[in-house]
């Protein structure tokens, strides 16, 4: 309860701000004009900033106890704030009790001095702890300058996570995980602070988007609690969501360039969106996906009911990427049939760490323009494997941690446009991975520790 009432903070601050404006804004008129404005509208001023001044201190207090900012800068901040209500509390005692007196001035000249050097300082701090320690810096004024000038003329060079990860992370996300204020311990503002994780341990598992909790919570329906950006902030687009997916499924390295990840005609669609003319740069070199005619509205509606994220892979194709991000368990064979509907248009499946069974590969089979299938974290087993192998435009398979073994594996070799495949944690001896690598060396099998 008491974090509760902290998080009023923010909206109560700016109370005392706009009384206390309201008074040095009545003082400056009244030394360079005949404006009067009244004794009794300058104490209700004076009183109501001190009442509101301490009040908002309370609050600070209750919010800083959630242990989500910078320990340093807060303490300066609360100290700062609480000596700016103290000092408004005694102009207020000393306008009505000394007011006659001859030297009162002097005092009350020399407070408005004091209560501009404090509010200015606890603005600044404040910011600082709300949107990082640079906000308010001329520095940081040259800095996004010069970061908007910069233009990407060739994205097959461009570094993935300097040039087009970080810029992302800094527009979207650094406001609320930075040096200042870490909301959930984590940090967004290195590749480094970024891979530590935070409170509840790391949010990037390379190679691995589906089980990475960033794209868990960047996935969610802005409704739900856990949702990042929170709501009222800016979310992310489609287009960052896919690169940020296909960074993490593609090592999440930190100088690898874009034409070292090898990015198939999915993502290089998205990516030319990111370079300086966007689509008009590169188009003969950049694959095109397929075209399909558009799914019924009623039938991604229906699906999206069911607890799937559906978004186009572009807005300028009809193909889908489809991801189940909510109650997974709840997500069966039958919820698998729904997607039938919309079998043409799937180009990425994910449906991992879903209740499906292998009955689901039999019904997945007929998505004749399915790219990519996420079905790591289920308890599939050998049967049925060999139907994935009618999906002539599939490249990439993730089995991690899914029970196959090497009867499976055999099974999954007939897929003949497959170019990539993860196996960690399978029942797949490691003889029979290097004998698929020696018969399909063109194909990349990632794996780590097997069972």
């Amino acid at each position: 309860m008491i974090n509760f009432i902290g998080k009023f903070h923010p909206l109560l601050v700016h109370l005392p701000i706009g009384f206390i404006s309201f008074w040095l804004i009545i003082e400056f008129l009244e030394r360079i004009s005949s404006y009067k404005s009244g004794e009794k509208t300058k104490q209700i001023l004076l009183i109501s900033s001190a009442i509101s001044s301490i009040i908002s201190s309370v609050l600070g207090y209750f919010l800083s106890l959630s242990g989500e900012y910078n320990v340093e800068l807060l303490d300066e901040h609360k100290w700062l704030g609480i000596w700016l209500s103290v000092l408004l509390v005694l102009i207020s005692i000393i306008y009505y009790l000394l007011k006659s007196k001859i030297y009162f001035k002097y005092i009350y000249n020399g407070s408005i001095f004091l209560v501009c050097i404090l509010l200015t300082l606890t603005g600044h701090h404040g910011g600082s702890l709300t949107h990082g320690e640079q906000y308010l810096s001329l520095s940081q004024l040259s800095e996004n300058k010069n970061e908007n000038v910069v233009e990407i003329k060739d994205i097959k060079q461009a570094v993935v996570f300097s040039d087009l990860v970080q810029p992302i992370f800094n527009k979207k996300c650094v406001a609320c995980h930075n040096t200042g204020k870490l909301k959930g311990g984590l940090l967004m503002d290195t590749y480094e602070n970024l891979l530590k994780g935070g409170e509840s341990g790391a949010v990037i598992i390379a190679s691995n988007s589906a089980q990475s909790e960033l794209i868990k919570l960047i996935n969610l329906e802005p409704i739900e609690k856990r949702a990042m950006p929170p709501k009222g902030k800016i979310p992310l687009t489609t287009d960052e969501k896919a690169l940020l997916t296909w960074w993490i499924d593609a090592g999440a390295t930190k100088d690898k360039k874009v034409s070292e990840l090898k990015p198939d005609a999915a993502i290089m669609a998205v990516l030319t969106k990111f370079q300086a003319g966007g689509n008009a740069h590169n188009t003969d070199e950049t694959p095109s996906l397929p075209e399909v005619t558009a799914a019924a509205d009623k039938d991604v509606q229906a699906i999206q009911m069911l607890g799937a994220n559906v978004q186009k892979m572009a807005n300028n194709s009809n193909l889908l990427d489809v991801r189940v991000i909510i109650n997974k368990k709840d997500w069966d064979d039958k919820k698998t049939e729904n997607l039938s509907k919309i079998k043409e248009q799937v180009y990425i499946l994910d449906l991992s760490g879903t209740a499906i069974s292998s009955k689901s590969l039999n019904e997945i089979a007929k998505f004749s323009n399915l790219n990519k299938l996420f079905i790591q974290n289920t308890n599939l087993d050998d049967a049925n494997l060999e139907a994935l192998s009618n999906l002539s435009k599939l490249e990439s398979l993730n089995l991690y941690n899914v029970p196959i073994s090497d009867a499976g594996l055999k099974k999954i070799a007939s897929i003949k446009s497959l170019k990539k495949l993860f196996l960690w944690k399978t029942k797949i001896n490691q003889n029979a991975i290097e004998a698929l690598k020696k018969s399909n060396p063109e194909l990349e099998i990632v794996v780590g520790i097997t069972a």
